[in-house]
Protein backbone atom coordinates (compact mmCIF):
# COMPACT_ATOMS: atom_id res chain seq x y z
CA UNK A 1 0.00 0.00 0.00
CA UNK A 2 1.34 3.58 -0.59
CA UNK A 3 0.19 6.88 -2.50
CA UNK A 4 2.06 8.62 -5.12
CA UNK A 5 1.34 12.11 -6.23
CA UNK A 6 1.27 13.28 -9.91
CA UNK A 7 5.37 13.99 -10.07
CA UNK A 8 7.63 12.32 -11.96
CA UNK A 9 9.81 12.05 -8.91
CA UNK A 10 10.45 7.94 -8.11
CA UNK A 11 8.96 7.52 -4.44
CA UNK A 12 12.32 4.90 -4.13
CA UNK A 13 14.14 8.44 -3.94
CA UNK A 14 12.40 10.54 -1.80
CA UNK A 15 14.29 12.22 0.96
CA UNK A 16 11.60 14.40 4.06
CA UNK A 17 12.84 17.17 5.57
CA UNK A 18 11.57 15.95 8.86
CA UNK A 19 11.12 12.11 8.89
CA UNK A 20 9.62 12.01 11.94
CA UNK A 21 6.68 14.00 10.51
CA UNK A 22 6.62 11.87 7.61
CA UNK A 23 6.15 8.40 9.32
CA UNK A 24 3.68 10.22 12.07
CA UNK A 25 1.83 10.84 8.36
CA UNK A 26 2.55 7.46 7.03
CA UNK A 27 1.13 5.82 9.90
CA UNK A 28 -1.78 6.80 10.02
CA UNK A 29 -3.02 6.45 6.54
CA UNK A 30 -1.62 3.05 6.75
CA UNK A 31 -3.65 2.48 10.23
CA UNK A 32 -6.59 3.32 8.40
CA UNK A 33 -6.32 1.28 5.28
CA UNK A 34 -4.82 -1.52 7.71
CA UNK A 35 -8.88 -1.48 9.54
CA UNK A 36 -10.22 -1.46 6.31
CA UNK A 37 -8.52 -4.69 5.39
CA UNK A 38 -9.49 -6.66 8.72
CA UNK A 39 -12.87 -5.62 8.09
CA UNK A 40 -13.32 -7.05 4.22
CA UNK A 41 -11.14 -9.81 5.29
CA UNK A 42 -8.11 -8.97 3.06
CA UNK A 43 -5.43 -11.40 2.45
CA UNK A 44 -2.31 -9.45 1.94
CA UNK A 45 -1.73 -6.23 3.43
CA UNK A 46 1.56 -4.73 1.89
CA UNK A 47 4.10 -2.36 2.73
CA UNK A 48 7.01 -0.42 1.68
CA UNK A 49 6.55 -1.10 -2.16
CA UNK A 50 9.92 0.12 -3.15
CA UNK A 51 10.04 2.87 -0.75
CA UNK A 52 13.73 2.54 -0.65
CA UNK A 53 15.18 5.79 0.61
CA UNK A 54 13.12 4.93 3.51
CA UNK A 55 14.45 1.44 4.61
CA UNK A 56 17.82 2.84 5.66
CA UNK A 57 18.57 1.37 9.16
CA UNK A 58 17.93 4.71 10.38
CA UNK A 59 14.21 4.37 10.08
CA UNK A 60 13.71 0.99 11.43
CA UNK A 61 12.69 2.22 14.48
CA UNK A 62 9.96 3.79 12.89
CA UNK A 63 8.69 1.17 10.96
CA UNK A 64 8.72 -1.39 13.74
CA UNK A 65 5.90 1.21 15.09
CA UNK A 66 3.88 0.56 12.43
CA UNK A 67 4.29 -2.91 11.62
CA UNK A 68 3.56 -4.04 15.21
CA UNK A 69 0.25 -1.69 15.32
CA UNK A 70 -0.63 -3.58 11.96
CA UNK A 71 0.10 -6.70 13.93
CA UNK A 72 -2.30 -6.07 16.82
CA UNK A 73 -5.05 -4.88 14.10
CA UNK A 74 -5.14 -7.23 11.36
CA UNK A 75 -4.96 -11.24 10.76
CA UNK A 76 -4.05 -11.49 7.13
CA UNK A 77 -0.41 -11.74 5.69
CA UNK A 78 1.52 -8.81 6.10
CA UNK A 79 4.39 -8.32 3.23
CA UNK A 80 7.34 -5.66 3.25
CA UNK A 81 7.90 -4.95 -0.06
CA UNK A 82 11.31 -3.63 -1.43
CA UNK A 83 12.98 -3.23 -5.22
CA UNK A 84 15.06 -4.82 -7.28
CA UNK A 85 18.64 -4.65 -7.47
CA UNK A 86 19.19 -4.22 -3.70
CA UNK A 87 22.63 -6.44 -4.10
CA UNK A 88 23.35 -5.14 -7.32
CA UNK A 89 23.68 -1.35 -6.35
CA UNK A 90 25.40 -2.35 -3.39
CA UNK A 91 23.22 -1.10 -0.94
CA UNK A 92 22.25 -4.29 0.48
CA UNK A 93 19.05 -4.90 2.34
CA UNK A 94 18.06 -3.84 5.83
CA UNK A 95 17.80 -7.05 7.33
CA UNK A 96 16.62 -5.67 11.25
CA UNK A 97 13.38 -4.46 9.28
CA UNK A 98 12.91 -7.47 7.08
CA UNK A 99 13.13 -9.73 10.23
CA UNK A 100 10.59 -7.97 12.01
CA UNK A 101 8.16 -10.72 13.62
CA UNK A 102 5.12 -9.45 11.95
CA UNK A 103 6.23 -9.62 8.78
CA UNK A 104 5.02 -12.52 6.96
CA UNK A 105 6.64 -12.86 3.90
CA UNK A 106 8.79 -10.28 1.75
CA UNK A 107 7.99 -8.87 -1.55
CA UNK A 108 10.02 -7.35 -4.34
CA UNK A 109 9.93 -5.75 -7.85
CA UNK A 110 11.31 -7.88 -10.95
CA UNK A 111 12.84 -5.83 -13.09
CA UNK A 112 15.60 -6.78 -13.74
CA UNK A 113 18.02 -5.72 -16.86
CA UNK A 114 19.32 -7.71 -19.28
CA UNK A 115 21.16 -5.70 -21.35
CA UNK A 116 23.24 -8.41 -23.13
CA UNK A 117 20.35 -10.28 -24.46
CA UNK A 118 19.17 -9.50 -27.75
CA UNK A 119 15.67 -8.79 -29.70
CA UNK A 120 14.49 -12.04 -31.21
CA UNK A 121 16.24 -14.34 -28.16
CA UNK A 122 14.82 -17.39 -28.05
CA UNK A 123 13.42 -18.57 -24.07
CA UNK A 124 16.67 -20.29 -23.59
CA UNK A 125 19.21 -17.38 -24.50
CA UNK A 126 16.77 -15.25 -22.25
CA UNK A 127 16.30 -17.91 -19.32
CA UNK A 128 20.19 -18.04 -19.32
CA UNK A 129 20.23 -14.69 -17.80
CA UNK A 130 16.98 -15.03 -15.50
CA UNK A 131 18.70 -17.74 -13.62
CA UNK A 132 21.85 -15.78 -12.74
CA UNK A 133 21.34 -12.04 -10.63
CA UNK A 134 17.57 -12.36 -10.20
CA UNK A 135 17.71 -15.65 -8.32
CA UNK A 136 20.97 -14.54 -6.76
CA UNK A 137 18.83 -11.80 -4.91
CA UNK A 138 15.70 -13.81 -3.95
CA UNK A 139 17.78 -16.44 -2.82
CA UNK A 140 19.59 -14.34 -0.33
CA UNK A 141 16.37 -12.76 0.45
CA UNK A 142 15.41 -16.03 2.28
CA UNK A 143 18.63 -16.80 3.45
CA UNK A 144 18.43 -13.57 5.20
CA UNK A 145 15.31 -13.72 6.57
CA UNK A 146 13.52 -17.76 6.37
CA UNK A 147 10.74 -15.71 5.11
CA UNK A 148 9.19 -17.18 1.83
CA UNK A 149 9.32 -14.16 -1.37
CA UNK A 150 6.45 -13.16 -3.12
CA UNK A 151 7.05 -11.33 -6.67
CA UNK A 152 5.21 -8.21 -5.97
CA UNK A 153 5.46 -6.85 -9.74
CA UNK A 154 7.06 -8.18 -12.80
CA UNK A 155 6.57 -6.81 -16.63
CA UNK A 156 7.04 -6.30 -19.63
CA UNK A 157 6.08 -4.05 -22.48
CA UNK A 158 5.31 -5.11 -26.14
CA UNK A 159 8.48 -4.25 -27.59
CA UNK A 160 11.97 -5.34 -28.84
CA UNK A 161 13.55 -6.63 -25.99
CA UNK A 162 11.87 -5.67 -23.19
CA UNK A 163 13.70 -7.01 -20.89
CA UNK A 164 16.86 -4.87 -21.64
CA UNK A 165 14.90 -2.37 -19.33
CA UNK A 166 11.85 -3.78 -18.33
CA UNK A 167 10.97 -0.87 -15.59
CA UNK A 168 11.53 1.51 -18.37
CA UNK A 169 8.40 3.75 -20.41
CA UNK A 170 7.73 2.07 -23.54
CA UNK A 171 8.94 3.20 -27.20
CA UNK A 172 9.84 2.24 -30.61
CA UNK A 173 7.59 -0.01 -32.56
CA UNK A 174 5.53 -3.22 -31.38
CA UNK A 175 7.02 -6.35 -30.32
CA UNK A 176 4.67 -8.95 -28.83
CA UNK A 177 6.63 -12.11 -29.63
CA UNK A 178 9.41 -10.72 -27.38
CA UNK A 179 6.94 -9.49 -24.90
CA UNK A 180 5.45 -13.28 -24.85
CA UNK A 181 8.98 -14.56 -24.52
CA UNK A 182 10.09 -12.83 -21.43
CA UNK A 183 6.86 -13.88 -19.54
CA UNK A 184 7.40 -17.26 -20.84
CA UNK A 185 10.93 -17.58 -19.73
CA UNK A 186 10.08 -15.75 -15.95
CA UNK A 187 7.27 -18.25 -15.64
CA UNK A 188 10.51 -20.76 -16.02
CA UNK A 189 12.85 -19.61 -13.90
CA UNK A 190 10.13 -19.00 -10.58
CA UNK A 191 7.21 -20.45 -11.20
CA UNK A 192 6.27 -23.83 -9.44
CA UNK A 193 10.08 -24.84 -9.28
CA UNK A 194 10.46 -27.82 -6.50
CA UNK A 195 14.30 -26.36 -5.80
CA UNK A 196 12.94 -22.82 -5.27
CA UNK A 197 9.70 -23.80 -2.89
CA UNK A 198 10.03 -19.98 -1.41
CA UNK A 199 8.99 -18.50 -4.11
CA UNK A 200 5.41 -18.26 -3.57
CA UNK A 201 4.12 -16.49 -6.12
CA UNK A 202 4.28 -13.76 -9.05
CA UNK A 203 1.87 -10.61 -9.21
CA UNK A 204 1.79 -8.77 -13.09
CA UNK A 205 2.04 -5.48 -14.14
CA UNK A 206 0.06 -4.18 -15.83
CA UNK A 207 -4.01 -4.41 -16.19
CA UNK A 208 -6.36 -2.26 -15.96
CA UNK A 209 -9.82 -1.04 -16.70
CA UNK A 210 -8.47 0.62 -19.53
CA UNK A 211 -6.60 -2.40 -20.78
CA UNK A 212 -9.58 -3.44 -22.49
CA UNK A 213 -9.66 -0.55 -24.66
CA UNK A 214 -6.17 -1.14 -25.84
CA UNK A 215 -5.56 -1.84 -30.03
CA UNK A 216 -2.93 -5.24 -29.13
CA UNK A 217 -1.55 -5.33 -32.61
CA UNK A 218 0.20 -1.00 -32.09
CA UNK A 219 -0.31 -0.77 -28.35
CA UNK A 220 3.60 -1.00 -26.65
CA UNK A 221 2.53 -0.71 -23.14
CA UNK A 222 3.01 -3.33 -20.45
CA UNK A 223 -0.56 -4.58 -20.81
CA UNK A 224 -1.02 -8.39 -22.54
CA UNK A 225 -4.36 -8.45 -23.00
CA UNK A 226 -5.19 -10.10 -26.47
CA UNK A 227 -1.45 -10.29 -27.03
CA UNK A 228 0.71 -12.78 -27.67
CA UNK A 229 2.06 -12.32 -23.72
CA UNK A 230 -1.61 -13.29 -22.74
CA UNK A 231 -1.08 -16.95 -23.85
CA UNK A 232 2.08 -16.81 -22.20
CA UNK A 233 1.16 -15.68 -19.16
CA UNK A 234 -2.46 -18.19 -19.10
CA UNK A 235 -0.24 -21.19 -19.88
CA UNK A 236 2.03 -20.35 -16.78
CA UNK A 237 -0.63 -19.81 -14.37
CA UNK A 238 -2.89 -23.16 -15.55
CA UNK A 239 -2.54 -26.76 -13.87
CA UNK A 240 -2.75 -28.94 -16.55
CA UNK A 241 -2.17 -31.93 -13.80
Amino acid sequence: MYLEDDSQYWRGQIQPNDPEKWFSSHAEIMNHYVKLSQEKDVEYFSFGSELTSMENPKYTEYWSEILTQADEEYDGNILFSINWGAFLYGNGVNTDLLNHPAIDEIGISYYYEHTDVPTGASVDELLESLEDLPLYEIKTLHELTGKDILIVEAGATSTDAPWQHPWSTPSGKPNQQDQATYYEALCEAVVGREDLPFIVGVQTWNEGATSLDIDPKTDIGFEIFNKEAEQSVKECFTDES
